[in-house]
C-alpha cells in the first residue's frame, strides 16, 4: 500500500496547477508615433501581416496614441504581436481592450486557436473583454484584423491587456525513457509483491 501511495503522490506532484492571474501582455501605445506601414513591417510590439496599420493619435486627441487598422477603406488589415505569448492547456485567460474610435466597420480579435471573436457595431469608447480557456499548450500571438471589403476606416484600439496563468511548458518524456520508467515501476511492484509472500 505504501508503494501505491507513493506513486499517487508522484502523479499529483507532476500535474501542473493553475497559478494566480498575471499580466501576460499589455500595450497602451504610449510613446509611440508610427505612421501607417504595410505588410511585413513592424509597429512597436506588433507586426503587420496584411494590409496596413499605424500607431498614431486617436480621435480623443493626438496625445493619446492607439493602434489604427487600415489606411483606407476596402482593405484586409491584420496585425499580430511580434513576440508570441505562452499559454497553458486548460488555463483561463482574459483579453480586454478599448475601441477608442470606431465606425461601422466590423473587426475581429484572434489568439491562436483559443479565441476568434468578431466585434460588430463597436462604438467609440467601448470596452471589450473576452474570457476563454486555452485548448492547447504553447506559444501563440494576439491578432486584430478587419476586412472582407469593409468600406469604413478603423477601428482604433487601445489599452490591450491579456491576463492569465504564467506559462509553464511541460517537458515531454521521450518514448524510450517512458518505457524504462514504466518497466522500473513494474519491477518494483513485482519485488514488493514477492517480499510480502515470503
Amino acid at each position: 500500500m505504501n508503494i501505491l501511495r507513493t506513486l499517487a503522490a508522484c502523479v499529483l506532484l507532476a500535474i501542473p496547477t493553475a497559478g494566480a492571474a498575471a499580466t501576460l501582455f499589455s500595450d497602451t501605445f504610449d510613446g509611440f508615433g508610427l505612421p501607417y506601414v504595410t505588410a511585413g513591417s513592424s509597429l512597436g510590439h506588433w507586426s503587420v501581416v496584411s494590409g496596413s496599420a499605424g500607431i498614431a493619435g486617436c480621435a480623443a486627441g493626438p496625445s493619446q496614441p492607439c493602434l489604427r487598422l487600415g489606411a483606407g477603406p476596402a482593405s484586409n488589415d491584420f496585425v499580430e504581436t511580434t513576440n508570441p505569448i505562452g499559454f497553458n492547456l486548460g488555463g483561463e485567460y482574459t483579453l480586454s481592450f478599448e475601441t477608442v474610435f470606431a465606425r461601422a466597420a466590423d473587426f475581429y480579435v484572434q489568439i491562436g486557436m483559443g479565441l476568434n471573436e468578431v466585434i460588430t457595431g463597436a462604438t467609440t469608447g467601448e470596452s471589450h473583454s473576452f474570457t476563454f480557456t486555452s485548448g492547447v499548450s504553447g506559444l501563440m500571438t494576439i491578432g486584430f484584423g478587419r476586412g472582407n471589403g469593409s468600406s469604413e476606416l478603423g477601428p482604433y484600439i487601445d489599452n490591450i491587456l491579456l491576463t492569465g496563468p504564467e506559462f509553464a511548458p511541460t517537458a515531454e518524456v521521450p518514448f524510450p525513457a517512458l518505457l524504462a520508467l514504466l518497466g522500473a515501476g513494474l519491477v518494483g511492484l513485482g519485488r514488493a509483491r514477492r517480499k510480502r509472500r515470503t
